[in-house]
């Protein structure tokens, strides 16, 4: 998390004038500024995509209001669910690290026999 910010503020300055409320017009800038900089760590963060075709626009808004959902959310889903599976270089150096299976019969014949027995 990033650090808050400090805001001091002198009020005897020049050009201070006072608002509504008699308080420094500049000072309700500073502590509405402060606020949000402790808040900012708490927010969650925006991904954009830029150049999204209407076709895909169009499929992803159907698609998230079939499951009844915002097109926000269900995209939120579907990218939670990609990060959660393995990279395909992830899985490539897995089975880099597995030893070597023998088999009894060629692949191109275990194939074969399952494609016959449907």
């Amino acid at each position: 998390m990033g650090e808050p910010c400090s805001v001091v503020l002198d009020t005897a300055s020049p050009g201070i004038s006072q608002g509504l409320r008699g308080r420094p017009v500049l000072a309700q800038r500073l502590v509405d500024m402060l606020v949000t900089c402790t808040h900012v760590a708490d927010m969650s963060k925006m991904i954009q995509i830029r150049h999204v075709s209407d076709a895909l626009h169009r499929k992803l808004k159907v698609h998230a209001v079939e499951a009844d959902m915002t097109l926000s959310d269900y995209i939120k889903l579907e990218l939670e669910q990609m990060a959660s599976r393995p990279t395909l270089a992830q899985i490539a150096a897995r089975l880099k690290g597995l030893e070597p299976v023998e088999l009894e019969a060629s692949v191109v014949d275990i194939l074969r026999d399952a494609r016959d027995a449907r």
